[in-house]
């Protein structure tokens, strides 16, 4: 055998020995589970974010049944384009 048949084994056994070492460690998340529990502290913000109320009768004041919407100017803007390649010098 050559040195180079020698060299060829010998990096043929680590690439085995890193292929058999990758694919036999256990995952570290198991599989299946997604979801993480939550600590205490954010069960507590998750609690104050269930209990908001949202109190509707604003939308029925007068004064803001009251207000109007206005139409907007669309195709008033006259402005000039640049260059087609802002980046090649003048």
């Amino acid at each position: 055998m050559n040195k180079q048949t020698i060299g060829v084994i010998i990096v043929l056994l680590f690439l085995g020995v890193f292929v058999f070492y990758w694919f036999s460690r256990t995952p570290s998340v198991p599989a299946g589970s997604s979801v993480s529990v939550p600590e205490e502290g954010q069960l507590v913000e998750f609690e104050k974010i269930n209990n908001i109320s949202l109190d509707a009768e604003f939308f029925r004041d007068p004064f803001f049944t009251a207000l109007k919407e206005f139409p907007t100017a669309t195709g008033t803007v006259h402005y000039t384009p640049g260059r087609a390649n802002p980046f090649i010098p003048f």
